[in-house]
């Protein structure tokens, strides 16, 4: 997971939360009264510009989540499904509602994920208590399995969605895979699958 300027890393799958903002709504002075009306001609009124601070976000708090993730090899046929325990991860968020937050997974022993093993980061764009994933996210991963078998893919994030519901978070989601099997020496089988992840996190 990474830094931001503005919020800490965050582990979730792990969040990296957006910084707050507040949104001001300014009002104009109120122009001059028209003399050719007569002496009588009186000011505008000025309106004084106001702020209102925008509205923070349900999923802000801290949360420590758990979670696993399930790949299932479709292409060929003959791999049993292989899931993965996530590490326990703390999510921190500060921000408004509406505002987007990412996930990120941390790499395992036998998942390693992203670009020298850094983690998958997924965006999601928040509504209220709940979030949905934003669509064309891609992560590469690497994948050994007790059988011996070495998964080099590509994961492509189909659906998710988050929901928190008083103080427990649930974030899921189906996705797919496609890549080659390398564990045979001179040997690349090409290989393709989907991806189920669920994670609970808590106040």
């Amino acid at each position: 997971m990474q830094t931001s300027a503005c919020a800490p890393t965050l582990a979730l799958l792990g969040l990296l939360a957006a910084c707050s903002g507040t949104t001001f709504t300014g009002g104009g002075d109120g122009g001059a009264g028209d003399a050719s009306k007569g002496a009588s001609g009186s000011s505008g009124n000025a309106t004084t510009g106001s702020s209102s601070a925008s509205v923070a976000s349900p999923f802000n708090g801290t949360w420590t989540c758990t979670g696993t993730t399930t790949y299932s090899v479709t292409t060929p046929h003959g791999y049993p499904p292989v899931s993965y325990a996530d590490p326990m991860s703390t999510l921190v968020f500060s921000v408004t509602n509406g505002q987007p937050v990412t996930l990120t997974t941390h790499s395992t022993t036998n998942e390693v994920l992203g670009d020298g093993g850094a983690g998958c980061s997924v965006t999601y764009v928040t509504s209220g208590a709940s979030a949905m994933i934003e669509p064309n996210q891609s992560c590469p991963a690497k994948l050994t399995s007790s059988g011996g078998a070495v998964l080099d893919v590509e994961i492509k994030y189909l659906t998710g969605s988050a929901m928190v519901t008083g103080k427990t978070l649930v974030a899921t989601s189906a996705d797919s895979f496609a890549g080659t099997d390398t564990s045979k020496t001179g040997v690349s089988v090409a290989v393709a699958g989907t991806i189920t992840t669920t994670s609970t996190c808590t106040q």
